[in-house]
């Protein structure tokens, strides 16, 4: 029997530059794929997977609005969802 626990695999959306991803990664979670609008922010993430040490290298990376986005995908590859976790949607240039 192995000792090697499966990671579960989520789903991100408003995913920004990977923060919270980050931080489900050192919990032990995967993030199968991340949902972000702003191309900065897809570009920071991707930088992070290619790092090899804060996600999976087989994050898949998409620059498009949620509500476009189609989760239906995972379904044919066997993919249990078993987590989708949300950030806070923020936009580049909003000033608090």
């Amino acid at each position: 029997m192995s000792n090697t626990l499966e990671k579960i695999k989520t789903l991100s959306l408003f995913t920004g530059a990977g923060g919270l991803d980050i931080g489900f990664h050192e919990a032990g979670f995967e993030s199968i794929a991340c949902v972000e609008i702003e191309e900065a922010y897809c570009q920071t993430t991707r930088k992070n997977i290619a790092n090899g040490s804060l996600f999976s290298p087989s994050t898949e990376v998409y620059n498009e609005d949620v509500r476009l986005f189609d989760a239906t995908k995972y379904i044919d590859k066997g993919i249990d969802l078993s987590l989708i976790h949300i950030s806070e949607p923020t936009r580049l240039g909003m000033i608090s």
